[in-house]
């Protein structure tokens, strides 16, 4: 999308864009740090069923 279809929105600098990245690397590190200080973490398992499949799309429809 070009600015003059959005003049609104100016768009980030070379300089913005590379800030950003390294504010991300930054974050992720200092997750992945925390992850390993911790140890393993167990992550919940998630078993798809068909009965869970079409209680998800009704309830889904429901809410929309």
């Amino acid at each position: 999308m070009s600015s003059s279809e959005n003049p609104e929105f100016e768009p980030l600098t070379r300089r913005q864009i590379l800030i950003i990245m390294g504010v991300t690397a930054i974050i992720l590190l200092m997750i992945a740090r925390v992850w390993q200080y911790f140890g393993s973490i167990k992550i919940l398992e998630v078993h798809f069923t068909l009965q869970a499949v079409w209680l998800s799309l009704a309830l889904l429809r429901v809410l929309v």
